[in-house]
């Protein structure tokens, strides 16, 4: 079943699939669950309103385990496809998207905007060099997480050290 209508002469295409949870955060929810975060894209499943009402209602039948492999089952589909097709990103309205986006000029700034992410997946193209794609792995392994952290108590201690050494010479 497709989740997005052709478009027209004079409008984009119709996107009416929905967002729903394999593992519900409500304690009364479908599958609920404990997770650190239940809107994190592993958790994420996109269907059409009849399918969303169906695997809500029958949590017998659709179980997590179930319905993460449907999801593999479709990403898996996908990649298989041999019209591979341009990707199009239509927004959500509750998120709208920033008129002006932050310059970053430096790598504090980089950190900065990356507060409170919670994801990261990075796309890489093929024909990367060896010392890129070494990157690209480190990356793909939590590389990236372990950075951010070292950069900021980097710069928590430089800024700790600097603020004790300015109360020091106010004394």
């Amino acid at each position: 079943m497709l989740l997005v209508t052709e478009g027209t002469e004079t409008d984009d295409p119709s996107v009416f699939g929905e967002e729903a949870h394999i593992v519900s955060a409500a304690p009364d929810g479908p599958r609920h669950g404990p997770l650190p975060s239940h809107d994190v894209y592993d958790n994420l499943i996109l269907l059409c309103s009849k399918h969303h009402k169906q695997v809500d209602d029958q949590v017998g039948h659709y179980t997590v385990d179930l319905l993460k492999q449907i999801k593999r089952d479709h990403e898996e589909w996908v990649r298989s496809r041999d019209e591979p097709g341009p990707v199009r990103l239509v927004h959500d309205p509750k998120y709208p998207i920033p008129k002006a986006l932050t310059l970053c000029i430096t790598g504090t700034q980089l950190w900065n905007n990356m507060e409170g992410v919670r994801a990261f997946h990075p796309s890489w193209p093929d024909g990367l060099s060896e010392d890129t794609s070494r990157r690209r792995r480190q990356c793909d392994h939590g590389r990236f997480g372990q950075l951010r952290d070292q950069h900021h108590e980097l710069v928590s201690g430089t800024l700790g050290r600097r603020q004790q050494q300015h109360r020091e010479t106010r004394t």
